[in-house]
């Protein structure tokens, strides 16, 4: 805790000494966001593998939008941001399909606000629908309508929605170019956490399932922004 503290600290010594070259006003910026997302599905995959269904990938390709505000004068920012990811795996003849969703705002510190670069690191809370469908078998050829919909393919649809705290690191370049709308674009990156507020609850059509796994449906992502001034 010291040592966060004290590269807090640090930081903030860095921005002050960049004061010279802060933008003076608030600065309004649209952004969209296009990434990765890692959930930490370790204790589910491992419920999976022992009931013998296919376990589920590690990283997914994540992509979203949003807005952020720059206070220059407080040294703030708040930024709401959407986010989602999902994908499919597929093995002989099972697949399985996954979906991650997030919204929420955060508050910033800006460390660095200039003509150059933005230093922000942020903290908040998101919303997350978590929602994932285990077991999506290809059936066997002249498999009959009704002995479709009695299959385990229409069954294990489970979920686990939840708010989650928000912690991460916006570094951005601004002004490319010395082009009128080069003077607005903003390219960055984004690194964060998804923590999890409270045991992980899974149901299916609104019915609760104890006893499942503890599984992190937010857990680490990196993006690319692309951002706008207004």
């Amino acid at each position: 805790m010291k040592h966060c503290i004290l590269v807090l600290l640090l930081l903030l010594t860095v921005g002050q000494l960049q004061a010279q070259d802060d933008w003076g006003k608030k600065r309004f910026y649209l952004n969209t966001t296009f990434g990765f997302h890692a959930p930490e599905l370790s204790a589910l995959n491992t419920v999976l593998e022992e009931n013998s269904y296919l376990k589920f990938n590690r990283l997914y390709f994540s992509r979203g939008a949003g807005f952020y505000t720059i206070f220059p004068k407080l040294r703030l920012a708040s930024i709401f941001s959407f986010s989602t990811f999902s994908g499919t795996r597929q093995k002989d003849n099972q697949s399985n399909w996954l979906r991650g969703t997030s919204v929420g705002t955060s508050l910033g510190i800006a460390v660095l606000n200039n003509r150059k670069l933005q230093l922000i690191p942020y903290g908040g809370i998101v919303y997350s629908w978590f929602g994932l469908r285990i077991a999506r078998s290809v059936p066997a050829g002249n498999t009959p309508f009704a002995g479709y919909l009695a299959g385990p393919s229409n069954q294990h649809h489970v979920a686990a929605n939840q708010f989650m705290a928000n912690f991460g690191l916006h570094l951005a370049k601004t002004q490319l170019g010395n082009s009128a709308v080069g003077q607005k674009i903003l390219l960055g990156l984004r690194a964060g956490y998804y923590l999890p507020l409270g045991a992980t609850t899974w149901k299916t059509s609104n019915v609760t399932l104890p006893e499942g796994p503890d599984s992190n449906g937010g857990g680490i992502y990196l993006q690319l922004v692309l951002g706008f001034l207004q």
